[in-house]
């Protein structure tokens, strides 16, 4: 930037001694037109026969000076439409290395927050190893739930950072259990373990019938499922929801539901299911950042799960 502005009062610099110039000379061919034109306009009238010669001299002279005050004018011109040409570079360079600094600035605060949520979810993983490692070496009895919790409870915080929630944010972290439904062939799923920024009751978590609701779909297909606003009244009814029904939408907007596997199954043994109060937050298509995080969640749980199974068939 401060080479293009030595540069620029370099050049005004030099076209203003350049515009100097040309003036005195734009003056002085003016000057010497009207002195001409007045000798010619009395040589007109005169009837000394010299005087005709003068004035044949004196309109020469105005001829040649005419030429030189459009010479001048036409170089003005050129130097004024290069300087021009040459601020709006300077003008368009500036501002795009204004925008580039711009962008280069926005790429580094998003590294930055990419390495933040690396490092709290690396966190996560190391106390969730910890605990595998407990489990397998220890000799007491352990279920799904219970080493499913134990990994919850202390990584609260950096799951909720690795997850990019915010402190007024309302979210849930929330691990169902695939369980037989009375009087259905298809299983339900029953909340087992939650994170919530609200705390609620067991009793009054709802059970997700199987293929209803982004966590029943989950279970259903059998994969990851991210949905940016479940408020859309098509998005309901697409998970066998009443579109009509806005009970949850301002505190459900945006969710993941990822399948908890455990060694080969007819289903998952259960569904991680994330939700938060602001739309576009899980969003595969446009930036799949915080469902990747929840992916890896649903990963760590289902190691958990297969770990259980193991130590339970004594494979480990």
């Amino acid at each position: 930037m401060a080479d293009l502005q030595d540069a620029s009062e370099k050049v005004t610099s030099l076209l203003g001694e350049r515009g100097a110039i040309l003036g005195y000379i734009t003056k002085g061919a003016k000057g010497v037109t009207a002195a001409g034109a007045f000798i010619v306009v009395v040589a007109q009238f005169s009837s000394l026969p010299w005087m005709h010669n003068v004035g044949t001299v004196a309109a020469t002279i105005v001829f040649l000076s005419a030429v030189i005050q459009l010479r001048t004018e036409k170089d003005a011109s050129l130097a004024l439409a290069a300087a021009r040409n040459a601020m709006d570079k300077a003008a368009l360079q500036n501002l795009e290395s204004s925008e580039q600094a711009k962008r280069m600035a926005e790429m580094e605060a998003g590294f930055e927050q990419e390495i933040g949520r690396s490092d709290y979810l690396q966190q996560a993983r190391d106390f969730a190893r910890q605990a595998f490692e407990e489990l397998i070496l220890s000799g007491e009895h352990w279920d799904e739930t219970a080493i499913i919790n134990t990994i919850f409870k202390p990584t609260e915080r950096s799951l909720k950072l690795a997850l990019g929630f915010q402190a007024e944010d309302r979210y849930t972290i929330c691990v169902y259990k695939t369980t037989p439904s009375p009087g259905s062939r298809w299983p339900e799923l029953r909340l087992v373990s939650h994170l919530r920024a609200i705390d609620c009751e067991f009793g009054k978590a709802r059970v997700w019938s199987y293929a209803v609701g982004l966590a029943g779909a989950a279970l259903a297909l059998g994969r990851d499922l991210a949905e940016p606003d479940l408020a859309l009244r098509q998005v309901k009814a697409r998970y066998g929801l009443d579109p009509d029904d806005v009970r949850d939408d301002e505190a459900h907007r945006s969710a993941f539901a990822g399948p908890i596997w455990g060694g080969q199954k007819e289903y998952p043994w259960g569904v991680l299911a994330v939700t938060v109060n602001r739309p576009g937050h899980f969003n595969d298509k446009e930036d799949p950042t915080f469902t990747g995080v929840a992916k890896s969640l649903a990963g760590i749980l289902s190691l958990a799960v297969t770990i259980v199974r193991a130590k339970q068939r004594k494979l480990l």
